[in-house]
């Protein structure tokens, strides 16, 4: 049996784009509509839009047999648009197809979105009609993503790291860019020269190393955890001079790894670690150095678009394919809220 009534929200994209950091970014204007599928006439006594933006960072601590939970929250943003006034009686709408258009601006010294096991920076619109007695009321979700693309002067930084280690090998490392996105390769080019000779270099193998941390900042509490996760292993035929380039692919997918993030409850870095295997007679050495990398929530060309056109905006409702029209909602200000806080830690 196909529903006589359909609630949905459209947005003109689900994806919004802070460019540059939260001190510099202009922010981004999110607009959408609210769409009613009515087949046949239907009585609805209020029509309502929020905008939900939500913060949380969770995590858990042992001591000795006892485990204590830390834990804090956010609220970003808290915004209402009422698209049909509250009515006992109810507003009788014909059949046909109907559409509130909105737009809120988000400003670009919001947190974007990001999901780890530990915390969430999330916002949801959520559309709710209240139909008549006994009658079941209509609600629809959508997640609004919001990512935050840094400078080229960042993405275009490149890493070089020089020295001697223990008078055994001089390394000299460079890397031409800093960030990355997923599934693209780091360009590696390592040279490392053997000053014994008797030390021969055998291997290089690489590592992602993140670490999250999570703050509580009322209290001054934080953890920080560390995934490793192995990249690639080079083996080479034993030499007392290496000269060679290896890419290092990023992970394809956000699931084993997350973008560099930082905001109040949740921060994330990216460390490459490149452990070099050096083989002396009977005795094996390790040469382990540290590169600071970025992974971004996209790949190098899409930071070099153009930014999309702005559209003066539009407060009026829409019919789509039926003339008998709703009553219109009213044009509203925007409105700020101050974060509101909520901690709960227990040791």
């Amino acid at each position: 049996m196909h529903a006589t009534t359909i609630l949905d929200i459209q947005l003109e994209s689900d994806t919004l784009i802070f460019n540059g950091s939260p001190s510099e970014s202009a922010g981004a204007l999110l607009r959408g509509k609210v769409v009613l599928r009515l087949k046949e006439p239907t009585k609805l006594r209020s029509l309502t839009l929020c905008l939900k933006g939500r913060a949380k960072t969770t995590w858990t601590e042992s001591y000795g047999t006892k485990a204590f939970a830390n834990y804090a929250k956010r609220k970003l943003i808290d915004h209402e648009w009422v698209l049909l006034e509250p009515k006992k009686e109810g507003h009788l709408f014909p059949a046909g197809e109907y559409a509130y258009i909105f737009e809120y601006a988000f400003p670009g010294s919001l947190p974007e979105t990001i999901h780890i096991d530990s915390g969430k920076v999330e916002y949801c619109l959520q559309a709710f009609a209240e139909r008549s007695f006994l009658q079941r009321n209509l609600t629809c979700e959508k997640e609004v993503v919001v990512k935050r693309y840094t400078t080229s002067n960042e993405i275009n930084e490149s890493t070089d790291l020089s020295d001697v280690w223990e008078d055994k090998v001089r390394y000299d490392v460079h890397v031409p860019m800093k960030c990355f996105g997923f599934g693209e390769s780091i360009p590696l080019n390592i040279k490392v020269t053997s000053l014994m000779e008797q030390a021969h270099i055998k291997r290089v193998v690489c590592f992602l190393k993140e670490s999250v941390t999570n703050r509580i900042p009322e209290i001054n509490k934080f953890n920080v955890d560390h995934n490793w996760l192995r990249l690639c292993s080079e083996k080479f035929t034993p030499t007392t001079r290496l000269d060679t380039t290896i890419n290092v692919q990023i992970p394809t997918n956000s699931k084993s790894v997350h973008i560099d993030y930082h905001s109040e409850l949740i921060r994330i870095r990216h460390t490459l670690q490149v452990k070099v295997e050096i083989e002396r007679t009977s005795i094996t050495d390790f040469l382990i150095f540290d590169l600071p990398i970025c992974i971004l929530p996209a790949a190098h060309d899409e930071f070099f678009q153009d930014l999309p056109s702005y559209y003066p905006p539009c407060y009026e409702y829409a019919v789509v394919t039926n003339n008998n029209n709703p009553p219109p909602y009213p044009a509203q200000e925007m409105i700020t809220y101050p974060v509101k806080y909520d901690v709960q830690c227990s040791r």
